[in-house]
Formats: C-alpha cells, structure tokens, sequence
C-alpha cells in the first residue's frame, strides 16, 4: 500500500520548494496553506460523489502552487485528468481555503470533452456547494470554455443548453476559417485638402471624391437602418 494522497502531496512540494505550502492570510499570518487545502478535498469528496484517492495530487499540487502564486487570480484549467473526479474537487478545495484566507477565486476553464455537458456539471456542483457552505460566491464563478472555439461551436454549445460564461478564442479569432485573408483595397479620396477621384471603366471601381463622415441611422424601435456616407466639405456647407 502507497503513502495516502495527502502524505505524498506534502512530500513532493515541499521537497521541491518548503516556502510553497505558506500563504498569508488577508490581514493576518501566514498559514499552511497545503494542509488547509488538504481538508477541505477530503471534506468534498462526498459533495462530489468519489473517493479522495480518484482525485489526482499532482494536479491538487499545481492548482495549491498556482493559487499561492496569484491568490487573488486563480483560475484553473480542471481537464487535465477528469474534470468530474479530479479536476472541479481539486479546484473547489483550493478555492475555499483561499476563502478561509480572503481571497475569492475566479473560476475554471476546460478545454475537452463536451463542453456543454462540463460546464453544466461545474455550475451545478458550484450552486450545490454554493447552498451547503453558505457561500453565494460560488455560484458566480466564471466557467471558460476553450478548445479551437468558432462560430459553429458557439452555436452547438447554444442549442445544447450550456453554462459557460466566457469563451476562449484563439487560434479561430487570429486566422478566420471563412475568410483566412483581410478582402479590402485602399481608396484614396484627399490629399493635402485636395480631393482625389480614382478613375475605371468599370463604374463599380470609381471613387467619390473627398473626406467622408460616417453616420449609422437608427429607427424609433432602436433598430439599425442605415449606415450614411456624407462629404465633409458638403456637410460644412449645410
């Protein structure tokens, strides 16, 4: 038989740094902040319905690492290893030690599996131990979603009755799947206060001349209706 998880999480932090496991208090003294987390996990384990050693250490290890290193920034990525027997229990331990210090965590981002149905297991495990400890804040916790997110994903995860409240778009919002390639030519219509005409057989392609200003009318109902190119020189005029 191993070492219990709680043994063998203390052994290897505070191997690798002894300093790690302290966090100050909000206006007190600096505590062990790797215990505290330890008792709050074994106290969850029957909220989330596994057995403490289902949970991975070394995950709670990083979550206890990152959250002395930003108390007042933490948001873990909780897809790791399992997000229902590991991730959310390891993330919900170390957020409310960090309550018991001050400090309010932000909230957990996945990044696999399906989204909807993750994040709609978070928000109810975070309302369910929102209500048992009397802590409101947890039902606000931010739930992010990442993982090559686009439009279709977006509208998927909408049908499907999701609970995420961020979304984090990278590789879809740098290079655009439906147009990879910026499709505009620059006009030029003044220089120098002198208005410039560029000139075409095709009438599509000719210019009108001078400054323009921009207007984007709207109806009574606050509904877009049209957006109004207008020459500068004209509306100084009027």
């Amino acid at each position: 038989m191993g070492p219990k998880p709680g043994l063998q999480l203390r052994y290897g932090l505070a191997s690798s740094n002894p300093c790690s496991q302290k966090l100050k208090a909000v206006g007190g003294e600096e505590v062990d902040f790797l215990e505290l987390c330890c008792k709050w996990r074994k106290e969850l384990t029957g909220l989330f319905k596994t057995i403490e050693d289902e949970a991975s250490s070394g995950e709670l290890a990083a979550f206890i690492s990152y959250a002395v290193s930003f108390p007042e920034n933490f948001l873990a990525l909780v897809d790791t290893y399992d997000v229902l027997r590991s991730g959310l229990l390891n993330f919900s331990a170390v957020a409310m030690a960090l309550n018991d210090l001050g400090y309010r965590a932000l909230g957990v981002r996945i990044d696999s599996g399906d989204l909807a149905y993750l994040s709609s297991c978070a928000f109810h495990i975070f309302d369910e131990l929102a209500d048992k400890y009397n802590q409101e804040w947890f039902k606000t916790l931010t739930i992010v979603a990442s993982n090559d997110i686009n439009e279709e994903t977006i509208i998927s995860l909408n049908e499907q009755g999701h609970k995420i409240n961020s979304f984090g778009i990278g590789t879809h919002l740098v290079t655009c799947q439906k147009q990879p390639a910026l499709g505009c030519v620059y006009k030029l219509v003044e220089v120098k206060n002198l208005s410039c005409i560029k000139l075409s057989l095709d009438i599509q392609k000719v210019t009108i001349p001078g400054k323009k200003a921009c207007y984007r009318l709207y109806g009574h109902q606050g509904q877009n209706q049209i957006e109004l190119l207008c020459i500068l020189a004209l509306e100084a005029i009027a």
